[in-house]
């Protein structure tokens, strides 16, 4: 089997091509393993990931294989509505607070089976005596308040972003040396 990726997909992955993954995976381990024991006088010595690649390497210092690691993703949706189908990896603002889907459904009312709270934007927000919104990148207000913070879903991501009195602007956070 090869291994499905979801961006070539354009589609989540289902349960099944998830643990196809997985299987292909462990069987060309094992088949390094077995070529190792066998053929090659060198055993693995640590396997390491680095920037989405498997990276095993011998007792020598040989890299005995790289393999590319699929990795799930999320995917806004803005606001949660009515009658809409949503598959697991969604995520969406309902009542405050992101949400990611855990399975595909499609609901009338917004089910807390279904979903998981990842971050209550309101209660961290009241804990500094601030407010937020969320609006999908279209219905972005035009002049709202200088210094209005608001969460979009601007450049296909989940992003903060603050009114500058002319434009939105990304919040962006610089880590520390």
């Amino acid at each position: 089997m090869t291994i499905v990726y979801r961006s070539e997909k354009k589609a989540p992955l289902t349960a099944d091509e998830v643990d196809g993954n997985f299987r292909d995976l462990d069987e060309r381990l094992s088949k390094l393993e077995k070529s190792v024991q066998v053929g090659i006088p060198e055993s693995i010595a640590s396997v390491k990931v680095d920037q989405g690649k498997l990276h095993i390497f011998g007792t020598k210092g040989t890299k005995l294989s790289e393999v590319d690691v699929p990795v799930l993703s999320w995917r806004p949706r803005g606001m949660w509505q009515q009658k809409e189908s949503y598959n697991s990896m969604d995520v969406v603002y309902y009542q405050d607070s992101l949400h990611l889907c855990l399975a595909y459904h499609v609901s009338d009312n917004f089910n807390p089976k279904f979903w998981q709270e990842i971050l209550n934007v309101q209660g961290i927000l009241k804990s500094c005596g601030m407010k937020m919104r969320f609006y999908s990148n279209e219905s972005l207000p035009k002049n709202p308040e200088l210094g209005t913070l608001c969460v979009t879903n601007i450049d296909n991501g989940i992003i903060m972003a603050y009114y500058d009195g002319k434009t939105w602007q990304r919040v962006s956070v610089e880590q520390g040396k």
